[in-house]
């Protein structure tokens, strides 16, 4: 009779029948069994893995190189094991490990895999696997470790063995100066040792920053004996320099690394490192792929990270798992206490899976990530407590060395055909100049259409781009089925080094088009067309295909908290990274979250970021699509979130940065919550632009805490002043942007803070900010000439600047507000402008004064010009008269003259330096026009898409100005020359003509000679005399006209191809006698409005050779006697009444706000006896439910005339009504009238 014995040991079950009867193979079942040494039923792993070879404990002990071509296994029936030796697996070998096995590796002794590793335990108790050290009570000989030490690091660098040091010193991290005074080889090593290594090398690293620790730390004179910095003589004999800008304009001291001090981890193992492990071809749909067949699941790895095999004589630092180029799935493992990084994977040309899994406690980074493709998902896992960032990741390149063997010419972009169902990924490549020195076909142009199946989207990646002098190339990706220029994606320039950000299409199908230009082919067969590039133009791409975006990183349910450097740090991305249900928090350096260079798109949703040293996000890169999402951003150590544009060498670029924010909350972060925005070495029109709506409820910016420092913003041109919109590398042009608690300076520019804002009503804040160590007695006065705005010019909104900080902490509360206000010198020797103070000035007669800024007159003083004093004004500079002009020639041969300023030094117009020049005209304000392009070529310009725009470029580029109404030239001379622009684009931030958008030379097909551009620029003037609306009375005189000149006035702004009458009046109640207006390039004089009850007279004037009406009145309360009105380009005379809404506004913005009654603050007004009040309305913040009224009396002699100037109410909700009675007296039959339907 059989006897049956069952032996069971955990999921092994050895069959035996009597004492010599085996079953091989044993029946199939659930679970592996093991039959004469080899491990059946393993059918949940790979086929080629399958009925392994049980390997014995004494063929392992001292480590082994397992036979290659075999199948083996490590059971737990012989576990724990304990190895003192490498194990190795070769290509084609598979070695499993079945659950519950524990591995004890001596030091320095671990697993390389260049085969296949199935370590997968289960989730039954008992059922993971354990890789460590062996325990040190076990080990004999074995030092016992020290700890690391924690008081020093090195960041911003490669990996954590270099980089700008940091010690943390009472309290705190904190960078590290030595004024310049080198360390020694001996201080290199022992700071070296100080960090956990055993030499290294030192260096200069990054420039100190503001908001940032640092200590002056100049001569350790170590003496090679310690193992801390702290513990050198020079340490002991010197008091340590700390604070925030004891290293300002000195670059930080940073060291490169190596080795493994003998005293630190002295019983780790060496850790698993798998190497061109093996791999098997994978189809999913159109896609085929690579995939590993290695796989760690339900494994513990901890104390791994000693390396003893490299030869120099050190130990050193290795990654616990190390992978390349391809990695294994990983899921539900935990990797802890490692020597160096938890998980490094490097130069991976395949996806990346980590769920379920738990990296923390590790030296160096918790998972380090270099990669050529993306693809990474990180899922469920915890990378938390390293001492460097929590996740690291490089997008890379690919760099290729055997490109003709692995890319031949005969598959080229160009050469090739596109087969008509590819299988996805795929390289798209070219070498536009083969081996054998030719082209493809006799084109420039090559175009190739790629599909994928319906649903799904194609992303394409630029992995190398490269061209030689002379050629040049477009890439246009269209979608959609067919290439046209409403289907464009995108269009860039094929670049050395620098790659666009990867392009998805929006439908299953893609067009790429590529233009090229190449020099011509040399005569001699041995030369080469392109001498330092042989190629002359090379670029290789990636084309995938999903329903999305072909995502670099996602990170989804996970967390990166409490790691000594950044949580998540992601460098030169290309296409998407997404974070997503995530917690990054307690991160001890830089950010939370940091994206730096590159450029794409960026979506963090559902996450919350909290308690994260200096930032909660910083995005650093050159552009892209940024979302936040239903995110908390709280209690960051910094800023909420930052984001800044820039764009280096040999990087990814896009062409726009745009951020949005939805449901969010930014909550308790120490400085801004939302920063956005690169304000330092800037140049062109200004750094920053911002302008709400005026008034608003509902908008606001606090424009704060921000570093505007090192901008080169110049005036637009040299030849003209600004007006409207003066350029600064700060421009504010609303009420609701609060400019304060700022950095700021920039030596480089012309200004700092400029407004836009056409309203001398508002005055914007601009206070509290820092402008440099000045002294106190200059420091109101440097900032009164670093900002321009009413005190420049007279329709600009006022800029408070006072207080400044005394201090550069932005913080601060010591302030200048003991300090009075700087007042403009108005009267500087044969020079005037400015703000004119009480109680004025009296020129001299028969003298000539240099006006260079607005004459801006205040209320209640005089400037008294004498006669035969001319007044000489710069281009696009006036006079404004809140108070009183007295301007008496007392007779007609001794006149007071207002006139233009001719600068004796000023280029002419021939000689001036400009891409754009005017030829053939009547006179060398007009011609046709001709730019400089192309080595110093000149061509013509073809008119089609012609704008004003256009045209006001090319005349301020000139030092003149354009003005639509005379733009036309008067003389035409054609002209067969090269047509080198076409469609041209200009914008309001453009300055040179050639560098507008535009269809240059070789990219449109024709144009005829009747097409090209002609125009007419005209020469700048100066402004004009505005008198704004004063009341009648407020002044013990009223201004007097008499025997005055105004001529060549009338520029208000080249910029905005703005003009103003040489002479306007606001509200006129005036006499004037003997006024000569002419020579205007506007109307010559413009009466708004006048006083009903006043002479209002003009008599004994000439309004003559005016390029607009010699007299505008839109007021029938007018007198003119004895005037001429010659030779004007319009109307002598005409009577207009009609306003539109922006003159009719300009005439209640140009009141003098002292001067006006609040009607909603003031009950009862008196008048007073023959005077008059302006009485306003202020916008509120809100719709109330209220009725204002005011009462207005008089004595009873007199009556009161009430004359409606402006009026622009919300007809809906408003209405104003006027009673002719006291308010006790208003009843059902008081005679009243109703704006709008009775007057």
């Amino acid at each position: 009779m059989a006897v049956v014995l069952f032996t069971c040991i955990l999921a092994a079950i050895c069959f035996r029948f009597g004492s010599s009867q085996i079953f091989t193979p044993p029946p199939p079942g659930e679970k592996p069994v093991i039959s004469n040494g080899i491990v059946y039923n393993l059918r949940h792993i790979p086929v080629e893995c399958q009925e392994p070879r049980v390997l014995e404990v004494r063929q392992i002990n001292y480590g082994m190189v397992l036979p290659e071509n075999k199948k083996w296994a490590i059971m737990k029936i012989y576990s724990p094991y304990k190895i003192q030796g490498n194990i190795e697996i070769p290509p084609n070998t598979c070695l499993y490990i079945e659950p519950g096995v524990t591995m004890y590796f001596g030091p320095g002794f671990g697993m390389i895999v260049n085969g296949t590793l199935i370590a997968r335990g289960s989730e039954e108790n008992g059922g993971r696997i354990t890789m460590t050290k062996i325990p040190e009570t076990s080990q004999s000989g074995v030092v016992t470790s020290n700890p690391f030490p924690t008081d020093a690091r090195l960041m911003d660098g490669n990996t954590t063995r270099d980089g700008k040091l940091e010690l943390f010193y009472q309290g705190r991290w904190r960078g590290v100066c030595n004024n310049y005074i080198n360390y020694t080889k001996i201080d290199a090593n022992v700071t070296c040792q100080h960090l956990g290594f055993v030499w290294g090398n030192f260096t200069y690293h990054s420039f100190s920053r503001n908001k940032t620790e640092y200590m002056l730390f100049e001569r350790p004179q170590c003496t090679g004996s310690e193992k801390s910095l702290f513990d050198c003589p020079g340490a002991r004999n010197q008091k340590m320099t700390l604070g925030k800008h004891i290293c300002d304009g000195q670059q930080l001291i940073g060291f490169q690394c190596a080795g493994l001090r003998d005293d630190l981890a002295t019983s780790n193992w060496r850790g698993l490192e798998f190497y061109n492990v093996t791999v098997q071809p994978q189809k999913f749909g159109n896609l085929y792929y690579n995939k590993t067949l290695t796989w760690l699941e339900f494994l513990d790895i901890s104390y791994a990270g000693r390396d003893v095999y490299r030869g120099d004589g050190f130990n050193h630092g290795r990654a616990s798992i190390s992978a390349s180029p391809y990695v294994p799935l990983m899921n539900n493992i935990t990797v802890t206490h490692g020597a160096y990084d938890g998980i490094n994977m490097t130069e991976i040309i395949g996806p990346i899976h980590i769920a379920n899994s738990t990296v923390s406690h590790n030296r160096g980074y918790g998972i380090y990530i270099e990669t050529a493709i993306g693809r990474v998902l990180i899922n469920e896992t915890d990378a938390n407590n390293n001492w460097g960032d929590g996740v690291k990741m490089y997008m890379k390149n690919y760099t290729i060395y055997d490109w003709e063997l692995k890319y031949p010419s005969s598959g080229s972009f160009c050469r090739a055909a596109v087969p008509s169902e590819p299988n996805y990924p795929f390289f798209v490549y070219e070498n536009i100049i083969d081996t054998s020195g030719n082209k493809p076909f006799d084109s420039y142009d090559c175009t190739r259409e790629y599909n994928t199946v319906p649903n799904h989207r194609i992303t394409v990646h630029f992995f190398i781009d490269g061209t030689g002098p002379y050629s040049f190339s477009n890439h246009e990706m269209i979608y959609d089925n067919y290439k046209s220029d409403k289907n464009l994606i995108a269009t860039f320039k094929v670049t050395n080094g620098s790659f666009p950000q990867s392009i998805t299409s929006k439908s299953n199908r893609i067009v790429i088009n590529m233009q090229y230009q190449l020099p011509p082919k040399p005569l001699n067969s041995r030369e080469q067309r392109c001498k330092t590039f042989p190629y002359c133009l090379r670029f290789l791409l990636q084309f995938w295909s999903d329903e999305g975006l072909d995502e670099e990183l996602r990170f989804i349910n996970s967390s990166a908290s409490n790691n000594t450097g950044y949580g998540l740090n992601v460098q030169d991305m290309r296409c998407k990274v997404a974070v997503n249900s995530s917690v990054v928090s307690g991160n001890q350096y830089g950010a939370g979250i940091r994206i730096y260079q590159g450029a794409g798109e960026i979506a963090i949703n559902n996450t919350m970021i909290e308690n994260n040293a200096r930032c909660g996000v910083n995005i650093s890169y050159a552009g892209g699509y940024q979302l936040v999402n239903n995110s908390k951003i709280l209690s960051n150590d910094g800023y909420g979130l930052i984001t800044e544009y820039i764009m280096l060498n040999n990087t990814r670029f896009e062409h726009f940065l745009k951020l949005e924010i939805a449901r969010s909350e930014f909550t308790e972060n120490v400085w801004t919550a939302v920063r956005v925005g690169n304000y330092c070495h800037n140049n062109g029109r200004y750094a920053i632009n911002m302008r709400l709506t005026q008034n608003s409820p509902y908008q606001k910016i606090e424009f704060k805490f921000n570093k505007v420092m090192g901008n080169y913003i110049k005036d637009t041109s040299i030849y003209l002043n600004p007006r409207n919109r003066a350029n600064a590398p700060i421009i504010v042009s609303s009420s609701n942007i609060f400019v304060q608690r700022n950095y700021i300076y920039n030596p480089g520019s012309i200004r700092d803070i400029a407004t836009h804002l056409v309203d001398p009503s508002i005055t914007l804040d601009g206070n509290y900010n820092w402008w440099g160590p000045l002294t106190d007695d200059k420091v109101h006065e440097f900032v009164h000439s670093r900002i321009f705005d009413k005190d420049d010019r007279y329709n600009l909104a006022n800029i408070e600047y006072f207080p400044v900080l005394r201090e550069q902490w932005l913080y601060t509360q010591q302030t200048t507000h003991d300090i009075p206000k700087y007042r403009w010198v108005f009267n500087r020797g044969n020079k005037i402008g400015g703000v004119l103070d009480t109680p004025g000035f009296t020129a001299q007669p028969n003298t000539r004064y240099h006006v260079d800024k607005d004459i801006f007159i205040i209320p209640g003083a005089t400037l008294e010009l004498k006669p035969n004093t001319i007044l000489e004004f710069e281009n696009s500079i006036g006079m404004v008269v809140h108070g009183r002009l007295k301007a008496d020639g007392i007779q007609a041969i001794t006149p007071v003259k207002f006139t233009l300023r001719n600068d004796p030094d000023e280029v002419a117009i021939e000689n001036r330096t400009a891409t754009v020049r005017l030829v053939d005209g009547k006179d060398e304000y007009e011609g046709r026009l001709e730019v400089e392009m192309f080595n110093n070529t000149w061509g013509t310009v073809c008119n089609r898409g012609w704008t004003e725009e256009n045209a006001a470029v090319v005349c301020l580029q000139l030092g003149l100005t354009y003005d639509p109404a005379h733009g036309e030239a008067k003389h035409k001379v054609p002209s067969t020359d090269t047509v080198m622009m076409s469609r041209v684009q200009c914008n309001f931030l453009d300055t040179d003509l050639t560098q507008c958008e535009s269809e240059k030379y070789g990219e449109f097909n024709y144009c005829n000679v009747e097409e090209i551009v002609y125009l007419r620029c005209q020469p700048p003037t100066w402004t004009g005399v505005t008198l704004p609306a004063v009341p009648k009375g407020s002044m013990p005189e009223p201004t007097q006209i008499r025997h005055v000149v105004i001529e060549h006035a009338g520029l208000l702004d080249a910029d905005d191809m703005k003009y103003t009458p040489g002479l306007t009046i606001d509200y006129n109640y005036l006499k004037i006698t003997g006024l000569i207006v002419r020579h205007s390039v506007s109307d010559g004089v413009n009466v708004k409005y006048s006083h009903p009850h006043t002479e209002n007279l003009f008599e004994h004037c000439m309004f003559d050779n005016n390029q607009g009406h010699g007299f505008l009145t839109r007021s029938p309360f007018l007198d003119i006697k004895y005037a001429t009105m010659n030779n004007n380009e319009k109307s002598g005379f005409v009577y207009d009444p009609f306003f539109t809404e922006y003159q009719a506004l300009s005439v209640r913005n140009f009141i003098e706000p002292s001067l006006t009654v609040d009607l909603g603050g003031t009950p009862y007004y008196s008048l007073g006896d023959n005077s008059m009040a302006f009485i306003v309305t202020k916008p509120g913040l809100q719709t109330v439910d209220f009725t204002y009224m005011m009462e207005i009396y008089v004595s009873d002699r007199y009556r009161t005339t009430l004359q409606l100037l402006d009026y622009n109410p919300k007809t809906a909700v408003e209405k104003v009504t006027i009673y002719d009675s006291n308010k006790l007296g208003i009843t059902t039959n008081t005679k009243r009238w109703e704006i709008e339907k009775t007057l």
